[in-house]
């Protein structure tokens, strides 16, 4: 509980690689909520948290588009180091647990990473992927972009 004159703790969320994907091209599905997510991170509504997978998995992304070329993902990626994101280094014991997840759901190891990372800080999975959303259905830590935004002034 925050004293007077202490701020609150903002709320922090592990943000799916789909979501910040989105920050960068506004012809993506939901950019505008996307925006709304990253806005409540800088604004310090939120704390978005990455594992350092989600580095490489955007870059990759950006760099399989076409609309970008080498210059431009370079300065998507001098901007995702500029917004202060909270990066989880790798850890054994989180991919152990991916690992479990991804058989037990049928997903890829790279999205169950996502979800036990939210899984062991007990925070919310915010993502845009849809067929990750029908995969981890049952996982508890799963928070669609379009409900994460609600509330949000967009």
């Amino acid at each position: 509980m925050a004293g007077p004159g202490r701020a609150q703790r903002p709320e922090r969320w592990v943000i799916d690689s789909s979501v910040i994907v989105k920050w960068f091209n506004p012809e993506e599905q939901d950019h505008q909520l996307a925006i709304a997510v990253r806005d409540s991170h800088i604004n310090e509504l939120t704390m978005g948290v990455i594992p350092d997978l989600a580095m490489y998995e955007v870059v990759n992304a950006l760099r399989h588009n076409s609309q970008y070329d080498a210059q431009e993902v370079a300065a998507a990626v001098a901007e995702m180091g500029t917004l202060g994101l909270d990066i989880v280094p790798f850890q054994l014991d989180i991919l152990l647990r991916a690992s479990e997840l991804a058989f037990d759901m049928g997903a890829t190891v790279y999205d169950c990473y996502f979800a036990a990372l939210a899984e062991h800080l007990d925070v919310p999975l915010v993502t845009a992927d849809e067929k990750m959303m029908r995969q981890l259905r049952d996982h508890p830590w799963m928070l669609p972009l379009r409900t994460a935004v609600r509330g949000f002034d967009q």
